[in-house]
């Protein structure tokens, strides 16, 4: 009888064989649409090949109280105290106890208790990405709040004891040294980490590095202004202060960024540091004030394409962070402020808003435009806006590597709506990987689409395709629209004194030939806004005005520019 050992041994090594071979493959597929997918991080990310970009002529408002704390009224105090009331049992091994453990030590509520689960928390992971091969990662979302948890109260031991403080640098908190970490773990140094990760990671690294200096620490790489780290996050810093944010307007990852920066402001001891740290927020906030309308914002986005399908307007972590530092929670419930973590973050940091800055969020004292640039390959940010009424652009993907979510073209009032919905606005055809809804100029939208009408909304006035609505009663403010199958058009008229019949009646008549209807509009002052709808996704779709031709390559944009009284 023969022995079928040897063929059963063969067969278990030809698997074997088989089994390592796939599982190669499948590291090598992964890493490949890894890089792929963070790849395309475009010149103007804080990563990479890097071209600065103008700043342009607008400048944030003036403020000679900029550097005095703005008050945080009752709200900032609620969060917090809410937070402190929280149970800390439950959240032993996650990313929220050191958040409770803030609140509770600035209350003074269950300090004993906060300080013996301290001593009894482990790393759970590594900072970084999480993926295939790295499945233990994003840690540094727990360290950004845990380096801050010393810096905050180091200096009250009657609050965080030292014992407490030298676990948490000593074992809890990993980063130091002065070498960046700039690529995702275990991608063999192919793949670029991403903005928020590298934000708090190196901040992390950076003041651990700080504080070992501080408490004696004569070891070279622990001294930041000869390790290089310090070098390089200052670099770091002017290059966001020179293109901003790649992942702007991220959901939901700019909360982190902005966390990271907040952290940065208040604790960094390089005095260049802190204040780059803070410009950046002030102009990311100013920023914030000019594409929204009562806390209420529909931008373009990069990063995650899962949220894609959003429709409510308001409910980013920026905005929760604006509301607690303009100290406003009107129309929104106030557990949605209380549950948020960098709402209470924003409440615990010494970081407050300026006061013109927090003027515009409030109300838009008078009509204006502007074009916020993102640099290569990227999607612009097109806003105008006045009393009552803002036209926001809903930007472009750029392919579907680019992370950009492309949105419709948002007509947002002052009638209190939360979804994008019940708005006037225009979308793309097709998917929104295919739009170029950059068609935004002064009070004056174009798409592709036609203009969806919200049904609470009936015309007072019509000729024509044109209809022409008005919102508020006690407002001069009138909004017309015109629909066909391939091109919609909003135009909003702020202060206008005639009656809707002859506007409608006007309308028609300037723009009575289609043909021409679908490259230009004419407004009753006489004003010729040209356009292409069905321009390429790399070129503004507004064409000229007045019949001069405009810069239409918004890669080459400046961060910031347009029409913005702010003096």
């Amino acid at each position: 009888m023969k022995n079928h050992k040897p063929d059963n041994m063969n067969l278990l090594h030809r698997i074997l064989r088989k089994g390592i071979v796939a599982l190669y493959i499948a590291i090598i597929l992964t890493l490949a649409a890894l890089l792929v997918s963070y790849s395309n991080y475009s010149r103007s990310s804080l990563l990479g090949d890097f071209v600065p970009l103008d700043q342009g002529s607008i400048e944030m408002p003036d403020d000679e109280a900029a550097d005095e704390p703005m008050e945080r009224g009752n709200l900032g105090g609620e969060i917090i105290a809410k937070w402190a009331d929280k149970n800390l049992d439950p959240y032993v091994t996650g990313i929220i106890p050191p958040r409770i453990m803030m609140a509770k030590l600035l209350e003074g509520k269950d300090v004993d208790g906060v300080n013996r689960i301290i001593m009894t928390l482990r790393p759970r992971g590594n900072s970084g990405s999480t993926w295939l091969l790295h499945p233990d990662g994003d840690y540094d979302f727990i360290e950004i709040y845990l380096i801050t948890l010393v810096f905050l109260f180091e200096k009250r031991p009657d609050r965080l004891y030292p014992v407490s403080v030298w676990h948490i640098m000593g074992n809890l908190i990993l980063e130091e040294g002065g070498a960046p970490r700039l690529t995702v773990p275990r991608s063999l140094g192919l793949v670029k980490e991403t903005e928020n990760h590298v934000l708090m990671t190196e901040t992390v690294r950076y003041l651990k590095n700080q504080w070992l200096r501080d408490h004696g620490s004569l070891d070279p790489s622990h001294d930041n202004g000869r390790n290089g780290l310090g070098k390089w996050l200052l670099r770091k810093l002017l290059r966001l202060w020179e293109a901003g944010f790649y992942e702007f307007n991220s959901m939901p990852y700019s909360g982190y960024s902005l966390s990271a920066l907040l952290v940065l402001e208040a604790f960094a001891g390089d005095r260049e540091v802190s204040f780059l740290a803070r410009r950046i927020l002030d102009r990311t906030n100013w920023h914030y004030a000019l594409g929204s309308l009562d806390f209420r914002r529909y931008p373009p986005f990069r990063r995650r394409y899962d949220y894609a399908s959003a429709t409510l307007m308001g409910r980013d972590y920026h905005t929760l962070m604006m509301r607690v530092w303009t100290g406003d929670a009107a129309g929104i419930p106030l557990r949605e402020l209380i549950k948020n973590p960098h709402a209470m973050f924003s409440a615990l940091m010494p970081y407050r808003l300026p006061g013109g800055t927090a003027a515009w969020v409030r109300k838009k004292p008078c009509p204006y435009f502007v074009k916020i640039g993102h640099g290569y390959n990227s999607s612009p940010e097109l806003y105008s806006g006045g009393p009552g009424y803002l036209v926001s652009a809903g930007g472009v993907n750029r392919g579907i590597y680019s992370g950009i979510v492309a949105r419709p073209v948002v007509l947002l009032l002052s009638d209190g709506s939360k979804d994008f919905r019940d708005c006037f606005y225009i979308p793309g055809r097709g998917p929104f990987f295919d739009w170029n809804n950059t068609g935004v100029h002064k009070d004056f939208a174009c798409g592709n689409a036609p203009v969806s009408v919200p049904e609470k909304y009936r015309p007072v006035a019509e000729e024509g395709h044109w209809r022409v609505y008005r919102p508020f009663r006690d407002r001069n403010l009138f909004i017309a629209t015109f629909s066909a199958r391939r091109l919609g058009i909003i135009a909003v008229f702020p202060g206008f004194m005639g009656n809707p019949e002859s506007l409608a009646v006007e309308l028609h008549r300037r723009n009575a030939d289609p043909a021409r209807l679908k490259e230009r509009f004419v407004r009753p002052d006489g004003n010729i806004v040209g356009y292409n709808t069905e321009a390429p996704k790399n070129l503004w779709v507004i064409k000229s005005y007045n019949g001069a031709r405009l810069d239409r390559d918004f890669d080459s944009w400046p961060v910031l520019e347009g029409e913005v009284p702010v003096r």
